[in-house]
């Protein structure tokens, strides 16, 4: 006998399962044979999908339909480790129909935690666990998947190891609806049928490995040649470290050369998350720290949980957070010259093809530092080839003190439309266009280069050549000998189609990093329209959004940006080429705290309000979720004249903004005043901008519908626990009150008979018995006993209000009158300052006198020997009377306050714990409430608030007989009078 992993007892075989049952013999040889066969042929089936195809939804697919042949198999999935093993993930998972046997199979990336898991077990084991009774393991705390599965409906499971070339891949999880009876041929059978799998999971592993070496080859070929065809060692560093990062993906990318004057790695480039906390020029000695020590040794560093290598030095705090770090050496030869380091905040984040990929970058890296530093060293020392100037791509004039030409390239010719015969000897203000030349300051450079041997730069400049006045160059003048003459070369680079294309990407990322980065609805409309329509960013004259309302079926216009008239036209940049205004400029202008409606284009959104279900065109693009571009509006039978009249232009482009694959607006842009050409490339600018802003509209509505939710929430919650703690205090009064009502009536009549005895011994004896000093003892002690009794009967059975129209004014300087001598033989100062223009107020009169005394007195006592103040104010206040009773008392502990109003706590040891619980009753009862706010060593108040609304008739009879109305008197008022009044207290 064994036990199942659910405590079961059963017949368990070497492997841990059951055997089969005793047969006969020849029946037995027969049945055996028949399950053998048909194993055999579920097995050849399996095999044959697993090897014909790779699809792991396909296999499964095949696994359940064949184990359901002679197994009640539900449910299959395959849950695979995940590197470092802290996790694993669902790849596939295949369910039956309880009702019609249907197979539903779908890949999933479902990713659960290791720990404390079934898969865990099972792969620590390296053995089978098998559940025949779920119910009973999951009441008795089983594995999560367990729980999954028991909710799923499945009755039984089994967990099977997926032994792979590398050990244990992941684990195979089978379930039924129905108990699962295996014997241990079914387990060896499932074993074999996890082998399978395992060999499909490994052919997808290692295609997966192909793609990925493949792509990062590709970008590792893209960025080489990058790389190599710079000569500026810092923008080449730079570039590098951009590209890496965002091509891999890694958290941060850092390139570091070694300075040997002082023994130090330098930080030259950075890309990624440390930009913000850390500057190019961070040193780091050779030998410190996982850099340092790469920088020495010249060796690769692999640190896959780098918080566990004694080497690492955390420079700074945002370091702290890293899992992993990757060092590899730039070098020629044995010639370190620095260090590639790459870091994720993922433990086990890097492998074997991302050392390969970075060692290959530090190569390449290595080689481009040899160049640069050759090219600067050799620029200025060797003479142009003529040959190879004349084939040089940049346009290229030598010029001699004369300024003429001296040597020109046919890459200048042609951009000049002229011979080369007809440049060489010509003047070189016959070649360039009269404002380069003196204003632009050519000349000059010229000069200077011929005169104090000096190279200038003159970067990105417009309108160089004549007939070339669109292109941007950049020019540089350096001296050059040709022969015995000192001459200055001019080289000429059409960087045009670069800067555009840079700036043009630089634009988009600032214009996304922005617009994502907000979530105000208002602002991120007002930034998307602005960003459309500058100069420096996209830079058409105008634009309109429209929205989708869904709630009314209508595309409405919501928001236009540009000027209304083309002298507000800003201009993109100046002759030359410089830009006017910088993009944090641009974003400061999208901060325009007007109202929409004083915009100039507003009119023009307003009328926009067209049917969803409409032909027009620019419904139909937010309908299909694409892009038109209208040349000629007028005569586009798409476009409605009512729309074209409304916005006015003619030629136009309409790009949908689109939000998790659904049209949620419309962005219509134009050059109506400009009239320049919308180019393809600015549509898709366009395009790809408006993705990006519809993400953003998205988000920052759902955060607006957010946070109002949460607002009515946390009102909800506010007026809920509020009214839970009302009705918990008066739950608890009500209990308390029966208890002491209970407890009142059972003492009363024997301290009654004790008083009276006592007071009757006190006269028999006498005062010069020895024991009239005992009796006088107890008389006072019953004495107390009843005024405590009195209280408890005052609480446990309180009067209801009896509501009158009452100067509330009048109260408080009763209580005053009443209080003098206490607050004298407390050395006490009794302050007032009540609003003289009070309203009258429908309450008890008598019971709101007895809650004030309460608290004055309480406010007394609290003051110590040292005496001080106790000041009582009043005022109106949102429509409602609010008294403030403040003392300059010891205060009361925090811890305390939540207490005071309980019944019998009390922190006097004479004290009943009454007197502030019946006060908190009469001020509810009175449908007013009571707060306490007390800071220990400044002093309490307390702070009363009822309401002043009264019915106007009972205004009208309070004010005339205000005077002559009193309380109606009960018994208990009669018997105890203001005697009784003065006496209440609560600590």
């Amino acid at each position: 006998m064994g036990h199942n992993n659910d405590g079961s007892n059963v017949n368990l075989d070497p492997h841990g399962v059951r055997s089969a049952g005793m047969k006969t013999a020849g029946d037995g040889r027969a049945a055996e044979l028949r399950d053998k066969s048909e194993r055999l042929e579920t097995l050849t089936r399996i095999s044959t999908t697993a090897v014909s195809t790779d699809e792991l939804d396909r296999v499964l697919e095949t696994v359940v339909s064949e184990l359901a042949r002679f197994l009640t198999v539900s449910y299959v999935s395959v849950a695979v480790l995940e590197p470092p093993k802290r996790t694993y993930q669902l790849m596939a998972s295949s369910v039956s129909d309880p009702e019609t046997g249907e197979l539903t199979t779908e890949s999933t990336d479902d990713r659960f935690p290791l720990a404390g898991s079934a898969v865990q077990h099972v792969v620590g084991t390296r053995m089978p666990v098998i559940r025949h009774d779920l119910a009973e393991q999951v009441a008795g705390g089983g594995f999560p998947e367990e729980q999954r599965l028991a909710d799923a409906g499945m009755a039984a499971c089994v967990f099977i190891p997926m032994m792979g070339r590398r050990g244990i891949d992941g684990v195979l999880v089978m379930a039924s609806r129905e108990r699962l009876d295996l014997t241990a041929d079914d387990l060896s059978f499932l074993e074999t049928v996890a082998e399978q799998i395992t060999g499909v999971l490994d052919r997808d592993s290692y295609r997966q490995r192909l793609r990925k070496r493949r792509g990062r080859l590709a970008i590792i070929n893209q960025i080489g040649r990058k790389t190599m065809a710079q000569f500026d060692l810092i923008d080449m560093l730079d570039d590098t470290a951009s590209s890496i990062q965002r091509y891999f993906g890694y958290f941060d990318v850092g390139i570091f050369l070694v300075d040997d004057s002082v023994g130090d790695v330098v930080l030259m480039a950075q890309a990624g998350g440390y930009q913000e906390l850390t500057t190019v020029g961070y040193r780091q000695k050779i030998g410190t720290g996982l850099v340092g020590t790469c920088a020495e040794t010249g060796e690769t560093i692999l640190a896959n949980d780098v918080t566990q290598d004694p080497r690492r030095v955390v420079a700074f705090p945002g370091e702290a957070t890293i899992g992993a770090e990757l060092c590899v050496a730039l070098r020629t030869g044995d010639n370190i010259m620095g260090v590639l380091n790459v870091e994720s905040r993922e433990v086990g984040a890097f492998d074997e093809e991302d050392v390969d990929a970075l060692e290959t970058f530090a190569g390449q890296i290595a080689q481009t530092i040899d160049n640069a530093r050759l090219y600067e060293e050799t620029r200025q020392l060797k003479e142009f080839n003529e040959n190879v100037i004349r084939t040089m791509p940049a346009a290229l004039v030598v010029v001699d003190l004369d300024l003429r030409v001296q040597i020109v390239n046919e890459t200048f010719c042609r951009l000049r439309g002229r011979p080369r015969e007809d440049v060489i000897g010509a003047d070189i203000s016959q070649l360039f266009a009269p404002r380069l030349l003196g204003e632009g300051g050519l000349v000059a450079a010229i000069h200077k280069a011929l005169d104090e041997g000096e190279s200038v730069d003159m970067p990105t400049i417009k309108g160089v050549i004549p007939g070339n006045a669109d292109r941007l160059f950049h020019l540089h003048v350096a001296p050059v000998g040709l022969g015995t003459r000192q001459c200055a070369m001019v080289l000429l680079e059409d960087v045009t189609r670069a800067v555009e294309h840079a700036y043009q990407l630089s634009m988009l990322r600032q214009i996304n990093e922005a617009v994502q980065t907000t979530l105000d609805l208002k602002r991120l409309l007002r930034l998307v329209l602005t960003c459309v329509t500058s100069r420096q960013a996209l830079g058409f004259d105008r634009a309109i959004l429209l929205m989708v309302n869904r709630a009314t079926g209508h595309l409405e216009g919501r928001l236009a940006v540009g000027p209304d008239d083309p002298d507000s036209t800003p201009a993109a940049h100046d002759e030359m080429g410089e830009y006017r205004q910088s993009f944090k400029e641009v974003l400061r202008d999208a901060k325009d705290d007007r109202p929409d409606e004083e915009l100039p284009l507003y009119p023009i959104a307003s009328q926009l309000k067209l049917s969803l279900h409409s032909d027009e065109l620019v419904v139909r693009c937010v309908q299909e979720k694409r892009v038109e571009h209208v040349t000629d509006a007028r005569s586009d039978e798409r476009v409605s004249d009512s729309f074209q009249s409304i916005i006015g232009s003619n030629h136009f482009v309409a790009v949908p903004v689109i939000a998790k694959d659904e049209a949620v607006g419309l962005i219509v842009a134009d050059n109506l005043h400009s009239e320049a050409e919308i180019t393809s490339d600015k549509i898709e600018l366009l395009t790809i901008f408006a993705n990006h802003a519809g993400l953003a509209i998205e988000n920052a509505e759902a955060y607006d519908a957010l946070h109002k939710q949460i607002s009515k929430l946390q009102e909800a919650y506010k007026e809920l626990r509020a009214t839970q703690d009302k009705l918990v205090q008066s739950e608890k009064l009500a209990a308390v009150g029966e208890v002491a009502a209970h407890v009142a009536h059972e003492i009363r009549n024997p301290l009654v008979t004790i008083g009276g005895f006592a007071r009757s011994m006190r006269r028999q004896i006498g005062d010069d018995h020895p024991c009239s000093h005992s009796v006088q003892i107890m008389i006072d002690e019953v004495s107390r006993l009843e005024k405590i009794l009195a209280n408890v009967m005052d609480f446990s059975k309180p009067s209801a209000p009896w509501k009158r129209p009452s100067r509330l004014n009048q109260i408080i300087d009763n209580v005053c009158v009443l209080l003098a001598d206490a607050a004298e033989a407390a050395d006490a100062e009794l302050n007032k300052d009540l609003a003289p223009d009070l309203p009258l107020v429908m309450i008890d009169a008598e019971q709101i006198k007895q809650a004030l005394l309460n608290i004055v007195k309480n406010a007394l006592e609290s003051l110590g020997p040292e005496g001080g103040q106790v000041d009582i104010s009043s005022r109106l206040e949102d429509g409602a009377v609010r008294i403030d009773i403040s003392d300059t008392g010891k205060g009361i502990p925090e811890d305390t306050i939540s207490k005071l109003f309980d019944p019998f706590f009390t922190t006097r040891p004479d004290g009943t714990g009454l007197g502030l619980a019946v006060t908190k009753k009469i001020i509810v009862d009175h449908e007013g409430d009571i707060e306490v706010n007390s800071k220990l060593g400044v002093g309490t108040t307390f702070t009363i608030t009822l309401p002043a609304d009264i019915p106007a008739k009972s205004a009208r009879r309070g004010s005339a007989s205000n005077a002559k109305a009193t309380p109606k008197p009960t018994a208990r008022n009669q018997r105890d009078g203001i005697t009784k009044q003065e006496e209440a207290t609560h600590e």
